[in-house]
C-alpha cells in the first residue's frame, strides 16, 4: 500500500520549474502542487530573466539536458540570481560529467525522466529530512 503523501504547510514553499517542454512543465508542476507547493512555470531564458527574484524559491527543478543543452546554464542564472535553495536536476539520461558539473553548481538530486509522482515524492521526503 502507498503511503500518504506528505503534508507541507499549504503555499509556504515556493518551487520554480525550469522546463523547455510544455507537457512535461505542465505534469512536474501538476505533481508538485499536488504536494502542497506553489509552482512557477519557466519555459526558456528569456522567462527566466524577466521573472521574479530566483531567491524567493526554495526549490528549483531543472531539465539539464534540455535542447540547445542549456541546463546547467539555468543553474548558474539561478545562483548568480540570489538562489540559495535546493537545485534539483532531471535528465532523460546519465551523464557523469554533467551530473560532477551540476553538483559543483550545488545540485543536490538527479532525477531520472521518467520519473514518476511516487519517485518525486521520495526525492522531496529525503531532500527535506536532511535540510
Amino acid at each position: 500500500m502507498m503511503s500518504s503523501l506528505p503534508v507541507f504547510p499549504p503555499l509556504s514553499m515556493s518551487v520554480l520549474v525550469v522546463e523547455p517542454h510544455p507537457d512535461l512543465s505542465v505534469l512536474m508542476g501538476h505533481w508538485l502542487k499536488k504536494l502542497g507547493w506553489q509552482v512557477t512555470e519557466c519555459s526558456d531564458r528569456g522567462a527566466l530573466r524577466r521573472m521574479e527574484p530566483a531567491s524567493r524559491f526554495q526549490l528549483a527543478v531543472v531539465d539539464l539536458t534540455s535542447p540547445g543543452g542549456w541546463g546547467l546554464e539555468v543553474a548558474t542564472l539561478l545562483r548568480q540570481q540570489g538562489f540559495a535553495g535546493h537545485l534539483v536536476g532531471w535528465t532523460t539520461h546519465e551523464e557523469p560529467e554533467l551530473e560532477a558539473r551540476f553538483r559543483d553548481l550545488g545540485g543536490v538530486y538527479l532525477l531520472a525522466k521518467p520519473l514518476s509522482l511516487a519517485e518525486l515524492r521520495c526525492s522531496i521526503e529525503k531532500l527535506l529530512a536532511v535540510a
